[in-house]
């Protein structure tokens, strides 16, 4: 992997720590990224699509099939070494999982796929309607309690954004914040948001933070140290 572009590389992990899925069915085979989104996210399929295309090589043909009433698309890369390879750094005992190493290898591309995938915005609004600050959230249900904690700090040092974690209602740690906590680490990865995506982005920067309301404290199931901006 050493000798791939960065660039390529950001872009695949990007992907992976969002919704992608990397496949490694048999031992002595390589391994493949699979994609699956709703027909609604169609621009934005085919743009990873497009990505994944020019990395790998293959026609990018899109499949779509019938789900409970739902249209979903899905895709699948050729298999490769070099996505063999992420499977190792990613998968313990079939789980995904997020090291230090991996989140040094994103840039700012590569955190705007993961956004695109797992981020969301929410107005918050008085009683009368009007918006009084919007919140935004990564979704990283998926990751232990110490892996979001590091993600949490790693947002702190790249982009001096400061996520909040609360528990979700099954007990998952996700990330949170204000718009005005996270406005550098938006604006960073706003040039390489589509403009299917650019819902995610549709805020009036605030003069003043938002104040975040959590239904519990976030407390973490495993020791680690943090750190906090001050």
């Amino acid at each position: 992997m050493k000798n791939t572009d960065p660039k390529v590389i950001s872009k695949l992990v990007g992907m992976v720590l969002g919704d992608g899925h990397i496949q490694h069915t048999y031992a002595p085979g390589n391994a493949r990224i699979m994609l699956s989104h709703s027909i609604k996210q169609k621009e934005y399929m085919e743009h990873k699509v497009e990505l994944l295309s020019s990395i790998f090589g293959g026609p990018g043909n899109i499949r779509s099939y019938e789900w409970h009433g739902y249209t979903t698309l899905s895709y699948s890369t050729p298999v490769t070494s070099l996505l063999t390879e992420l499977h190792k750094l990613f998968y313990v005992d079939k789980k995904k999982h997020v090291t230090q190493d991996l989140l040094d290898l994103l840039d700012d591309e590569g955190a705007a796929l993961w956004f695109m995938d797992d981020g969301s915005m929410s107005a918050q609004k008085d009683k009368t309607g009007k918006v009084i600050g919007y919140s935004i959230r990564l979704c990283s249900d998926c990751f232990t309690d110490q892996e979001v904690m590091m993600i949490r700090d790693w947002f702190i040092e790249k982009y001096n954004s400061n996520f909040t974690i609360q528990r979700t209602e099954n007990g998952c740690p996700r990330l949170v914040a204000g718009l005005g906590r996270v406005l550098p680490f938006l604006n960073r990865i706003k040039p390489y948001i589509i403009p299917s995506m650019l819902y995610k982005f549709d805020y009036i920067e605030p003069t003043l933070n938002m104040p975040l309301y959590t239904k519990k404290p976030f407390v973490p199931r495993e020791p680690f140290i943090s750190k906090e901006i001050h």
